[in-house]
């Protein structure tokens, strides 16, 4: 997964080099972590609108079923 992402001259050079892989991974896991956090805000923070608005749609439901 990470050598498909990086370019053929690193997986060349890290092939020989075990501290350029660990550095590559880190890099790869660093940047994804990011990503991966900003998804999980954004998820957490659609979830709590969704909610909001289907708690307050199932407050109105009732005042408009009984008119």
């Amino acid at each position: 997964l990470v050598f498909s992402i990086a370019p053929p001259q690193v997986v060349s050079r890290s092939q020989h080099d075990p501290d350029a892989v660990i550095q590559l991974i880190r890099r790869f896991a660093e940047r994804h972590l990011i990503e991966l956090l900003l998804g999980q805000c954004c998820a957490i923070y659609f979830y709590f609108m969704i909610s909001f608005e289907v708690h307050l749609a199932v407050q109105f439901v009732p005042l408009s079923t009984e008119n």
